[in-house]
């Protein structure tokens, strides 16, 4: 779709926290709808926005993510993307305070930052070498470590990213690594797909070599 291009005279400067998705469509989206004020997308990573669902399915040796646009994209969209993070936020004064930047004015602000993985709770979740997915530096992390690795790499969780994980992890590394999943469901993705579903994926998890461990079962890994 066309985008306006933004006009030195107009003022305005609408906020976008948050590198994602998202952040990305709202940008877009005011372009498309005759914004001709500034945007300004902010992010706490150090790359442009990326598709943060091929974390999970790509651990291939490219060190950069799948973009969801390019450098030349953003700034023909007069895009601005600003690598730092939110400090905080003033509604009374309008304001976005960042860690390294100065404080940023705004019109209007989007928070559009997602979530954050669940972080079990049980012992050793913060151990040396126990990472979660959620950026493109956790991926960098893992695929470092998992180069190093002689034992196994242990997966916990069996849904989308967990199950989606232990394939790239076992595609990547073939008969070098043990992998092994680890869920308190019956079968991988159960509680989104369902039982026969799940249990189809479960065989194909072992057919491929991961080792599967389901609800409480209790094996030495």
């Amino acid at each position: 779709m066309e985008m306006t291009k933004r006009d030195p005279l107009d003022p305005r400067n609408f906020v976008i926290v948050g590198g994602g998705a998202a952040g990305l469509n709202c940008a877009e989206t005011l372009r498309q709808s005759g914004y001709a004020g500034k945007v300004t997308m902010i992010t706490g990573e150090k790359v442009l926005p990326y598709d943060r669902t091929m974390l999970s399915k790509v651990l291939s040796d490219k060190p950069e993510p799948s973009f969801l646009r390019d450098e030349e994209f953003l700034k023909s969209a007069d895009i601005d993307i600003v690598k730092d993070k939110v400090y905080s936020i003033r509604t009374d004064m309008k304001k976005v305070a960042l860690v390294r930047g100065k404080p940023m004015s705004y019109d209007k602000l989007l928070i559009a930052t997602g979530g954050d993985p669940l972080k079990p709770e049980i012992s050793g979740i913060d151990a040396k070498h126990v990472y979660l997915l959620r950026n493109h530096s956790d991926q960098e992390n893992i695929k470092k470590q998992a180069e190093s690795v002689s034992k196994g790499i242990v997966i916990i969780g069996s849904g989308f990213v967990g199950s989606e994980m232990a394939a790239a992890l076992k595609s990547k590394f073939k008969g070098k690594v043990e992998i092994h999943m680890v869920s308190r469901e019956d079968y991988p993705l159960e509680l989104h797909l369902g039982k026969e579903i799940g249990e189809m994926l479960l065989n194909q998890h072992e057919e491929s070599g991961v080792k599967v461990h389901m609800k409480n079962e209790v094996k030495e890994i």
